[in-house]
């Protein structure tokens, strides 16, 4: 991989993908530390600052919080195993961090322009924007944070864009902006559906909650629910593909969640959704090797890469419960 984000196509095929596990891109970190126990949740973007590739996700410690964290490639041109400066990952540096005292925080992910790049986070109103999950143990609630440099520290801003009164309710906040409508459309999970925000940062008024994305309820037997993600890229088959997860068959343990798409043509794609009918992967499908790497008993909360020249670069979590990490996959469309 040699290209910078702005010469990204981000328009993606799904005809013929055949995908290839590359291996582990972060791993857990040693006993003690903010990662101990897994890792989660990745979310590729681009410091234009830096020319480095800046991915974000969550640490899990050995007593079961989480903390949104940050990790650098070592180079603007590569991103597989390897390419990683694992020894600088750290936490995300606030500069209230009392607004989360107490509180886990996790899921972190820039607000990205779909339609210009999907990799390098949208300027709005002079400032980058990240969205988070952060829970204690009465509620659940999505976070707004800003900074004007993507390598200092974030503001967290108050009142929640989302909140409910009971712990793992909600989960993957994930915001597209779009700046004809000088508007940011967030889908997240709400216990087993994917729903929408609209919302305009900076602005005293409150997002507006609108459409509801069902599991297939048997349509489908990989997305039968509940659904995460959304990951919205452009298409050409359609006009909109949404990367998520979901289980991967009625009656299965939860552990045994993928990945797969679904696709709209809506213009504004909050309705009109359609899941394609294969996941990505299935779970007992993961070859040995990867399985050597540590993968298994899922392939979730994944977050793509789309080069021009037609590949394909796919992040996720995989390996048991509680303790995940987080791998990379490739495919040329």
């Amino acid at each position: 991989m040699s290209q910078q984000p702005e010469e990204l196509a981000t328009a993606i095929s799904l005809n013929k993908l055949e995908w290839t596990h590359a291996g582990l891109i972060v791993g857990r970190g040693p006993t003690g530390s903010f990662e101990a126990a897994a890792v989660t949740d990745p979310c590729l973007s681009f410091d234009t600052a830096l020319l480095r590739w800046r991915l974000f996700y969550t640490g899990w410690d050995d007593n079961g919080k989480a903390k949104a964290a940050q990790i650098l490639s070592r180079r603007p041109d590569l991103i597989g195993p390897g390419e990683w400066d694992t020894k600088e990952a750290a936490p995300i540096p606030l500069t209230n961090p009392e607004v989360l005292a107490g509180k886990s925080w996790s899921q972190p992910c820039p607000i990205f322009e779909p339609l210009r790049s999907s990799y390098e986070p949208a300027l709005i109103n002079h400032k980058y924007w990240l969205l988070f999950l952060a829970e204690d143990n009465a509620s659940s609630a999505i976070y707004a944070a800003s900074t004007s440099v993507l390598a200092e520290a974030w503001t967290v801003h108050e009142p929640p864009l989302y909140s409910t009164s009971a712990k793992g309710t909600l989960a993957t906040p994930l915001a597209n902006w779009f700046p004809a409508r000088q508007e940011v459309l967030v889908y997240f999970s709400l216990f087993a559906y994917l729903c929408t925000l609209s919302w305009q940062p900076g602005s005293e008024e409150p997002p507006r909650q609108g459409e509801v994305f069902r599991p297939a309820y048997g349509s489908s037997d990989w997305a039968y629910g509940p659904l995460q993600g959304l990951q919205l890229l452009p298409g050409q088959e359609h006009r909109w593909y949404g990367l998520l997860n979901s289980l991967e068959r009625p009656g299965e343990p939860e552990l045994r969640v993928t990945a797969g798409f679904a696709f709209t043509n809506e213009e504004w794609p909050t309705k009109g959704w359609q899941f394609v009918a294969e996941p990505i992967e299935r779970v007992e499908a993961i070859p040995l090797q990867a399985r050597a790497w540590g993968e298994g008993e899922q392939l979730g909360r994944t977050n793509m890469l789309v080069l021009p020249g037609g590949g394909l670069r796919l992040f996720y979590q995989s390996g048991p419960k509680g303790n995940e990490q987080i791998f990379l996959k490739r495919a040329r469309q």
